[in-house]
């Protein structure tokens, strides 16, 4: 039997070397992890995690750059052109939900990005629109205390009405919340909410206020 020397070949005679960059991933972890061995465990672990997360980062930007989700993101960072090229793409994703159930509306709300919401009105998009706890772009710019967008959104013709699951308005919400900052943009539109409003079991903003020693919020919620 003849004596076989040399390396050993993965392909049939003659074949040039395999371009390991074309191999499956776990191939070439398995390669990288025979090279590292005799090598001090924390030098190699080192390695494979690094590939790990390489692998992971770059797997979730090719999902995010294919996804119709991408639209969300855009309204997050307040990217007119992205967005409008998106939209352009697929007007239905005007409406696309989050796993809260939050459209772009309600991320741009978040954020403070005023020329997302105008787009969104301006093309006809619902600023209304509830998440699945109820919540509007109001509701989550007040818990953000999102000052432009509340203000905005109530020249828009916001609905301050609007009770979430919790039976709370923008306004019960901003006063259980102890938001001042939030509550002295929305009395600067204050023709445009019902102090009179009631939620959980009839109780107004300023019964929240009393129920919650929030003194500050009472005198706002009272100002003339």
């Amino acid at each position: 039997m003849p004596v076989m020397g040399g390396k050993c070949s993965t392909g049939p005679v003659g074949s040039p070397p395999r371009d390991k960059t074309n191999l499956p991933t776990f191939v070439r972890i398995v390669t990288t992890r025979n090279k590292w061995r005799g090598q001090p465990p924390h030098k190699a672990n080192a390695l494979m995690e690094a590939m790990a997360m390489g692998n992971r980062i770059q797997g979730e930007v090719c999902l995010l750059q294919d996804s119709p989700f991408r639209i969300l993101r855009a309204a997050e960072s307040g990217n007119v052109d992205l967005f409008g090229r998106l939209y352009k793409a697929d007007p239905g994703r005007l409406n696309l939900k989050d796993n809260r159930g939050r459209t772009a509306t309600h991320q741009a709300a978040e954020r403070n990005k005023t020329q997302i919401l105008r787009f969104v009105f301006a093309h006809g998009g619902d600023i209304n629109v509830q998440d699945k706890s109820g919540n509007t772009p109001l509701h989550v710019a007040v818990e953000h205390e999102a000052l432009d967008s509340i203000g905005y959104l109530i020249q828009l013709g916001a609905n301050t009405s609007i009770l979430n699951d919790k039976k709370m308005s923008a306004l019960h919400l901003a006063t259980e919340m102890n938001k001042l900052a939030a509550l002295n943009e929305m009395a600067k539109y204050k023709d445009s909410f019902n102090t009179q409003l009631g939620g959980d079991h009839g109780r107004t903003a300023l019964h929240l206020a009393a129920i919650h020693d929030h003194d500050e919020c009472a005198r706002i919620l009272v100002r003339e």
